[in-house]
């Protein structure tokens, strides 16, 4: 895998972590004009580039995902519109004004995570899907977690926020359910790309997450169930 990550000084360290939970370790390319940047990329044996110098399309052909977490949205917006024709399967835009972010989708951003959000934790759960990634907040409240879902491969199996709520009565979370664009999801129905986010204390955190799985395992026997009855009625029918 290959990423480029457009980057300035201030997000650079917490995207760096969120990439190392990637396995296999991907190629990175970093591409900024901060000189504290050039010189911790360099430290790590990345490649570095002024911005300048991704202008150029053919070098980005093999990159699989751009991740723009530069300054403001101007400069992720006029990146992304300049690296928007190469192709990149994946674009991730770190959100800086939530006026901006229309513009953003439009421009056409695959995924948009707001800069006052858990970063990490964002950039993390989009590179690992179908992952609970956890994460323990500032807060005065001793093990309050929060647990950020994406989903992919669960998304096809046509479960509902409303599903998720009734697998989780009576345990005493906050359940929320985000688009891939970072906002409340207006379609009930789960669909890839989408965030399910479990906040509460740890212990019930884990009740929930494991209340959801058991839900998930269910409708996926479920499936294969129904797919292999197919199969047999098509054999022997």
């Amino acid at each position: 895998m290959r990423i480029l990550l457009a980057v300035n000084k201030n997000m650079f360290r917490s995207i760096i972590d969120a990439l190392s939970a990637v396995k296999p370790t991907p190629k990175i390319i970093v591409a900024s004009d901060d000189e504290d940047v050039e010189v911790l990329s360099l430290q790590l044996g990345y490649e570095y580039k002024r911005l300048r110098d991704i202008e150029v399309a053919e070098n980005l052909t093999d990159v699989d995902i751009a991740i723009l977490a530069l300054d403001n949205d101007y400069a992720n917006i006029s990146l992304l519109k300049q690296i928007k024709g190469v192709g990149i399967p994946i674009v991730i835009a770190v959100l800086h004004n939530k006026e901006n972010r229309a513009t953003l989708i439009g421009e056409g951003a695959s995924y948009i995570i707001d800069i006052d959000s858990y970063l990490q934790t964002g950039i993390t759960s989009l590179l690992l899907p179908d992952t609970w990634i956890t994460v323990n907040p500032i807060t005065p409240l001793q093990k309050f977690v929060v647990a950020v879902y994406r989903v992919l491969r669960r998304g096809l199996l046509g479960i509902s926020i409303n599903d998720l709520e009734s697998a989780v009565k009576g345990i005493h979370i906050y359940l929320e359910h985000f688009n891939r664009f970072g906002t409340r999801a207006e379609n009930p129905t789960i669909s890839p790309g989408d965030f399910i986010i479990v906040a509460g204390l740890e212990n019930d955190v884990k009740k929930a997450i494991n209340a959801i799985e058991t839900l998930f395992r269910k409708i996926e026997e479920m499936h294969a169930s129904r797919i292999s009855q197919q199969i047999r009625l098509r054999e022997y029918g």
